[in-house]
């Protein structure tokens, strides 16, 4: 907490960055290009130095999850008067939940933080530039729910054909994209058949 006052002043911006593990494979949202591109924007338009600014990372957190560490972070740090801007590359990186946005927003312009998307202009005070804000908002989240849908749809095939799902993780696993099946991880095999064989052994107990 001491360290924060001290800071206090010192820091102008916090820089928000987010990738989902589905955002990871997207250059476009990649996390060096977020943070570079808010960096450029925080030093350009409002002359900040870098030792002004604070960059937050959210690494897997998804988009309608209100408990994200970094975002949650930010917030701590900005409640207690760490910085003026709040920069992040777009909404739907803050945010893929209309609700969740219009929450967070809110709190945030609520302390006298402006709020700075790269690639998206909006102004809490002009009714029309919120409007559209919250039809973002709603196609963001209606995007992350069609995604999920097809996802499910095309797992839910390939089960009824007898095929494998691919998998995001499964520990001691990877998936081979080649042959559409999983395969052991060198590095955690070990430890796996570990496990499996202290759970046969427990059973046989």
């Amino acid at each position: 907490m001491a360290y924060i006052k001290w800071l206090i002043g010192k820091i102008n911006a916090l820089i928000y960055a987010r990738v989902s593990t589905t955002d990871q494979a997207n250059k476009g949202f990649s996390i060096d290009s977020q943070i570079e591109r808010c960096k450029e924007r925080a030093i350009k338009k409002f002359g900040y130095k870098e030792s002004e600014i604070i960059v937050l990372v959210e690494l897997g957190g998804m988009g309608d999850d209100p408990n994200r560490p970094a975002l949650n972070h930010a917030l701590y740090l900005l409640e207690r008067g760490l910085g003026k801007k709040f920069i992040v590359l777009h909404p739907d990186r803050l945010t893929r939940d209309n609700t969740l946005q219009g929450v967070v927003s809110r709190r945030i312009w609520g302390m006298g933080v402006d709020i700075e998307f790269i690639e998206y202009e909006v102004n809490p005070h002009d009714p029309e530039s919120m409007l559209m804000f919250n039809i973002q908002g709603s196609i963001a989240q209606y995007n992350k729910a069609k995604i999920h849908a097809n996802s499910k749809r095309g797992r839910i095939a390939k089960a009824k054909k007898g095929e494998l799902p691919s998998f995001k993780s499964l520990y001691g696993y990877k998936f081979n994209t080649k042959t559409d099946l999983p395969e052991y991880h060198e590095d955690e095999k070990e430890i796996l058949l570990e496990m499996k064989d202290m759970l046969i052994n427990e059973i046989e107990l």
